[in-house]
């Protein structure tokens, strides 16, 4: 199992889930403007990859994620088989 996690900072992530070590897929959220690739999302999946952890508002960035963005993250993990594990406050 391969876990993909939307983070601004990759210290406290590797630092709360670094245990999971290759299984674990942190990609980039800019801490100031809340972008994201969606693109090297997508690339990132890999057959092993069953989970995405995502938190909208994001914390601390209070990034929102548009619809848009959510239909991308959606329909990447429907692809393949993955699911989403969400965090709406």
């Amino acid at each position: 199992m391969r876990l993909c996690y939307l983070t601004h900072h990759m210290k406290h992530t590797r630092d709360a889930l670094g245990w999971l070590g290759e299984y674990l897929c942190m990609l980039h959220l800019n801490h100031l403007t809340g972008h994201w690739n969606p693109e090297r999302f997508i690339n990132s999946f890999t057959a092993r990859t069953k989970a995405v952890i995502l938190n909208s508002p994001h914390n601390p960035t209070g990034k929102v994620f548009t619809k848009d963005e959510l239909e991308t993250i959606a329909g990447a993990c429907c692809r393949r088989d993955c699911i989403a594990i969400t965090d709406e406050v």
